[in-house]
This record gives structure tokens, C-alpha cells and sequence, in this order.
């Protein structure tokens, strides 16, 4: 009977040990995904008061503006209102991992749908910073139908590439979008030192 209550008392033992392992696991992971998100916070909020800026200024010297002028401030508008929305969709997320709910999930996306969300919330940081952006969808990729991704997540990640990308550019940025091995692959590279 001792050892049966010992042998209970073990299996006891390892299921609580596993249990605080599964446990401390979820928690680092959702940190992780909270920290993750605050982070990606920064690269709208640089687009906003930069174009906010920009739309200040423009407005104080005001009068005569040129055509130029009124597309260079309707851009910046639209940058600003494009980064809100951004920011919307990550304060959600963030309350999501907040309270652990799941922030990932897999929808059915068009590869070339997904370049297009990527190539559009980068031209606002590359042209917040003055850096011209080049991009290209290869035919492979473009053409390949819906598949089951978690486009939210590869957006920031993407976005957070070419945060990075345009910080240490010259004066360009490239975003490509290829199919490798079966796989879609997109790249974000820069003219900067390396």
C-alpha cells in the first residue's frame, strides 16, 4: 500500500511538474506575442507623425499651393489614416493576447492579394522617410489561388523588414514576392551599408 501511495504520489508529481511547464510555456509565449505586437507599434506611429508633420507644415505656409503640393499632402493624409487603421488592428490583437486569446489565425489569402497589402503599407514608411520603393510580384506567385495563411502575422512581420529596410537605406528599398520550392517567399532588401 506505501508503495502504491508513493507511485500516486509520483504520477502526481510529474502531472503537476507537466502542467506548470505547459503553463509557464503559454504565458512566455503570450508575452512574447504582447511584446512582439508593442513593438510593431512603432512603425505606424513613425508613418503618423511624420505625415502629420509634414501636413502641419504644409498647412501653416498654406496659401498658392501648387498641384504637387495638394498630392504630396492628400498622400500624406491618406498615410496617416492608413497608419490608424493599423494601429487599430494591433491594439485588438493586443487586447486578444491579453487576455490570451488566439491573435493568429489562417484564412484563405491570394499570394498576390497578401504582396499588394505589403507593398501598400510600405510605400507610407518609405515615403514618410524620403526613400523611393521598388517592388515586383513574380508571374509564379502572382498566379497562384488562395492558400490558407495567417496574413495579419506576415503582414507585420513584413512590415517590420521594411521598417528596418528604409532606418538603414540610402535611398531604396525592394520588396519581392517569388514562389521558391513551392513555397512563397517574400524578400525586403535594402541599399543601405548592410
Amino acid at each position: 500500500e506505501i508503495n502504491a501511495v508513493l507511485d500516486a504520489m509520483d504520477a502526481m508529481r510529474v502531472s503537476l511538474a507537466a502542467s506548470l511547464d505547459a503553463r509557464w510555456s503559454a504565458e512566455r509565449a503570450q508575452r512574447e506575442q504582447v511584446a512582439a505586437l508593442a513593438h510593431d507599434l512603432k512603425t505606424p506611429l513613425t508613418v503618423l507623425h511624420a505625415n502629420a508633420d509634414f501636413v502641419a507644415e504644409e498647412l501653416a505656409v498654406g496659401e498658392g499651393l501648387d498641384e504637387n503640393a495638394r498630392a504630396e499632402l492628400a498622400a500624406a493624409a491618406h498615410d496617416i489614416a492608413c497608419g490608424t487603421e493599423q494601429l487599430d488592428g494591433y491594439v485588438h490583437a493586443l487586447i486578444e493576447a491579453s487576455r490570451g486569446g488566439e491573435t493568429a489565425r489562417k484564412m484563405p489569402v491570394r499570394p498576390a492579394a497578401l504582396y499588394q497589402k505589403i507593398a501598400a503599407e510600405a510605400e507610407s514608411v518609405a515615403r514618410a522617410h524620403g526613400i523611393e520603393l521598388a517592388g515586383a510580384i513574380d508571374p509564379a506567385a502572382a498566379s497562384v489561388r488562395e492558400v490558407p495563411l495567417d496574413a495579419a502575422s506576415l503582414a507585420r512581420a513584413a512590415a517590420n523588414l521594411v521598417s528596418n529596410a528604409v532606418e538603414h537605406a540610402r535611398s531604396r528599398v525592394e520588396i519581392t514576392c517569388t514562389m521558391v520550392d513551392g513555397s512563397l517567399s517574400i524578400s525586403v532588401a535594402d541599399d543601405g551599408a548592410g
